[in-house]
């Protein structure tokens, strides 16, 4: 059975179709799969999460251990519902679930709702202050980075959260630049590697 599910995710602007940092992310780590591991193709931001947990979910045997190394909207909002759907549907038929996450300048966003209009501040110079990306309980390590060279800003992960969470740093790059960024593409491997041989 698989027990170790790879899930790249891609920033708002990207599309399946076109070359980036979260599709070389996926070239570099796919020949480390084995039988029990699978890496999914890069996963646009607004993926129906729901309905990939519960693939996920069947596919699986009585553990589950998502990596998750995502960008921009990917990282604060897409790894988010995913890790949180497997949590919730894998917890109910009795399976334990666990997420690592790669985080690349991650940008959160609210649903349709009433704090919907509140995303419009994601692109002005407010973007990396006005909210924090909240983990929830599945997510067990989480290494993440920002930038603050133009907007939109990442947001940085709560404070509270008491998992094994790690600051990556700072860089002098462009938002638009931070899924080719080196030490982004290094920890994704690293999360790879660490959940072969374990």
């Amino acid at each position: 059975m698989i027990d170790t599910f790879v899930i790249p995710g891609m920033g708002h602007w990207q599309k399946k179709h076109r070359q980036g940092g979260v599709r070389s992310i996926w070239r570099e780590v796919r020949q480390l799969c084995t039988d029990r591991m699978t890496i999914l193709p890069p996963q646009v931001w607004n993926t129906n999460w729901k309905q990939l947990a519960t693939w996920i979910v069947e596919e699986a045997g009585d553990r589950i251990l998502l990596i998750q190394p995502s960008y921009s909207y990917g990282a604060g909002w897409g790894a988010q519902q995913l890790s949180r759907e497997v949590g919730r549907q894998g917890n109910n038929v009795g399976k334990a679930v666990e997420a690592w996450q790669a985080l690349a300048d991650p940008v959160g966003r609210f649903g349709y709702g009433p704090l919907w209009p509140l995303n419009a501040l994601n692109i002005t110079r407010w973007s990396g202050s006005w909210r924090t990306i909240r983990l929830n309980p599945w997510v067990t390590r989480c290494w993440w980075c920002d930038q603050r060279e133009k907007p939109p800003y990442g947001q940085p992960v709560d404070s509270a959260y008491r998992g094994a969470v790690e600051y990556g740093g700072r860089f002098d790059e462009p938002h638009s630049a931070m899924d080719e960024l080196p030490h982004f593409h290094r920890q994704a491997a690293a999360f790879v590697k660490e959940a072969r041989d374990r």
